[in-house]
């Protein structure tokens, strides 16, 4: 399935298929303007009806989709802060979440937040 690519500033997110067949994760990608390819996971935030939802942004920063989990990547504040945007972009795209492996499934909506988590992204000091 072709996903659908969001772009914000020069940084371009998509919605990747679920790695890890041990430990199943929902996954994105961020392409920097450099090129380079970082992962992160998300998980859905379901209502008190299971089956609305909004999204929870887990840990970003691995270039190995296998290794989604946890912030491998150190990025500059404002890289950390393009990358949000950009994900925030993905996140909102009807047409974008609509193409993820199991948006069909669910029969359900979205409820339009999108909670990040606290240490979701590695912050240079």
């Amino acid at each position: 399935m072709t996903q659908k690519l969001v772009s914000k500033d020069g940084f371009t997110a998509r919605f990747e298929m679920t790695f890890n067949r041990d430990d199943p994760r929902n996954t994105y990608s961020v392409v920097l303007p450099n090129g380079r390819k970082y992962y992160g996971e998300f998980a859905r935030k379901f209502a008190a009806n299971g089956d609305d939802h909004d999204f929870w942004i887990g840990p970003f920063g691995v270039s190995d989709p296998w290794s989604v989990g946890y912030a491998e990547k150190v990025f500059s504040a404002d890289e950390a802060e393009f990358i949000k945007q950009a994900v925030i972009a993905l996140f909102m795209d009807k047409e974008a979440r609509e193409l993820t492996p199991d948006a069909k499934s669910y029969g359900a909506k979205f409820l339009g937040s999108i909670e990040f988590a606290e240490d979701w992204i590695r912050i240079a000091d």
